[in-house]
């Protein structure tokens, strides 16, 4: 499985890269990498993995061969989460497992508990446990995949600006906004229209920018005393054996986790006489991924 083939996915700010590898008929892996790296650091891993399944690496926004965000808009992790449902949908894929790597494991940890249907697996590479605040379950679940979804239908359905006279722009903007005066109104409307053959047309969030009417994906909030978001054990045919250079890690239970199976790797470290704890050089080892993958 050394052969890989090259996509290119449009997104609103350009594309998103990605290499694929092995048949497009077998179960679906996305492979997300760690902060600043890109898809290669999956090169040397995948060809040991089982040929069996479908592994796309995607490069993130501003990574890579993929398109960078615009100037001065921020990376925030959100944006990558919803990078992975824009992944996803230009794909055609319902389920997929995920293999995240550092941030990658992150970012695809984050996605299993707002897509819980979505992901098969979940194998985290180098990847710490990802926090969230246990108050904040009902605000992961339902506003922030609300918010991901809502941007998604708005992009896809390109409705053309409408041309109406003042009078009626004026009723439907304060049906909108109840709390709103007639005098504030078109107040407000002077600068928010823009004069069509004689007529005023909604200039902003309602027709060039229509992105502004979905709610805002704001990162979540981290309050002292948050829970963290950790993973159940894997499951039994996973062998215990940590191997040369491994070691499962060891994880506490909480409110909020993925649905679907995980299994969390990362380098054992290992005291060096007088250099005190390093990081172990050898590579991770494939065979905890392979009969993950492949476990029922």
């Amino acid at each position: 499985m050394g052969l890989f083939s090259k996509l290119k996915l449009d997104v609103p700010w350009g594309h998103i890269a990605a290499k694929a590898w092995g048949s497009q008929q077998g179960p679906p892996v996305l492979c997300l990498h760690g902060w600043l790296d890109n898809a290669n650091s999956f090169d040397r891993l995948i060809p040991l993995l089982p040929k069996d399944f479908h592994y796309v690496a995607v490069d993130f926004g501003g990574h890579g061969l993929s398109s960078h965000y615009g100037p001065g808009l921020p990376y925030y992790q959100q944006n990558f989460v919803s990078e992975v449902r824009r992944v996803a949908a230009a794909l055609k894929w319902d389920r997929f497992s995920l293999m995240g790597h550092s941030f990658g494991g992150l970012v695809g940890g984050m996605f299993s508990c707002v897509f819980p249907e979505m992901v098969d697996k979940l194998i985290l590479l180098e990847a710490a446990p990802f926090a969230v605040d246990s108050n904040e379950m009902e605000n992961l679940l339902t506003y922030k995949r609300r918010a991901i979804e809502h941007t998604l239908l708005v992009e896809a359905s390109k409705k053309p600006s409408s041309v109406v006279s003042w009078e009626e722009m004026l009723q439907r903007f304060l049906q909108n906004n109840s709390h709103v005066s007639e005098e504030s109104g078109e107040l407000l409307l002077q600068r928010g229209t823009t004069p069509v053959a004689g007529a005023p047309h909604w200039r902003g969030s309602q027709t060039t920018t229509p992105q502004l009417t979905c709610p805002s994906p704001a990162d979540i909030r981290l309050p002292p005393g948050s829970a963290i978001c950790t993973l159940p054990g894997t499951p039994a045919a996973i062998s215990q054996d940590q191997g040369p250079g491994m070691e499962l890690v060891g994880v506490r239970p909480s409110q909020v986790r993925p649905s679907c199976p995980p299994l969390a790797l990362r380098q054992r470290t290992e005291a060096q006489p007088g250099a005190g704890t390093t990081r172990s050089s050898r590579p991770l080892q494939p065979f905890f991924v392979a009969p993950f993958l492949f476990h029922k």
